[in-house]
């Protein structure tokens, strides 16, 4: 299944003099180029308000809430992106989805704090809206979770789950469709027990775990 490209011209149009107009957003309207603009809008389904809506809780998290967070990295200083830990896949899975592979084994606490690791994230789905989610917003994540240790679990403190969750849900503009964990063990048993209840019931509905990863993508949810 292909992904094209709605037509939203015109919401386009809409929304960029919406953003002249507005105190919080303009200011950054120098990043917000069409493709990032249209990765909104279709996460919205072309909506314009929501969309405008949506872009003040992205700025509102990234330059304000968790300003001190944001600040210290930079996409070219955080190494972590080159280990293979977060990959947005090249080709799309049989419906039509983008997929985030998540690989644990290639995180290294020891060399990459959590922050680092938190800031990676944000860097692969600033990507992703700007490549990825202007022609199809709907993405699926496999988390393979061999390999996971205990230095890694000891990095979720609440501070850092709520962070992520902050920062992941309420203010990016794609529809995730299902999490699937894979190769996972007790550790990561513990840690959903922990996290899922933070989750919006809608998204706590489509995490999935797996023994084996195979033919994954192809379910539907």
């Amino acid at each position: 299944m292909e992904c094209t490209k709605e037509p939203f011209d015109l919401q386009l149009i809409e929304l960029k003099g919406r953003i002249k107009e507005h105190d919080q957003i303009e200011p950054f309207s120098d990043i917000l180029d069409d493709n990032f603009l249209t990765g909104f809008l279709r996460g919205k389904k072309g909506d314009v308000d929501k969309t405008v809506k949506c872009l003040e809780h992205y700025i509102q998290m990234r330059t304000v809430k968790y300003k001190n967070f944001t600040k210290t990295f930079r996409p070219s200083t955080v190494k972590l992106l080159d280990q293979g830990a977060l990959q947005m896949m090249k080709h799309h899975d049989p419906l039509g989805r983008v997929v985030l592979l998540v690989q644990i084994k290639n995180w290294f606490p020891s060399q990459f704090p959590v922050d680092e690791a938190i800031a990676a994230a944000l860097f692969m789905m600033d990507e992703g809206i700007r490549h990825y989610f202007a022609t199809g917003n709907e993405f699926v994540t496999i988390v393979d979770c061999a390999g996971a240790c205990l230095a890694q679990a000891r990095t979720m403190t609440l501070r850092n789950i709520f962070l992520m969750v902050d920062m992941f849900t309420k203010n990016v503009p794609s529809r995730p469709k299902a999490i699937h964990f894979v190769n996972h063990g007790f550790l990561i048993h513990n840690l959903r027990r922990v996290i899922t209840p933070l989750l919006e019931k809608k998204l706590r509905e489509r995490i999935r775990t797996k023994d084996l990863a195979h033919s994954i993508c192809k379910q539907h949810v």
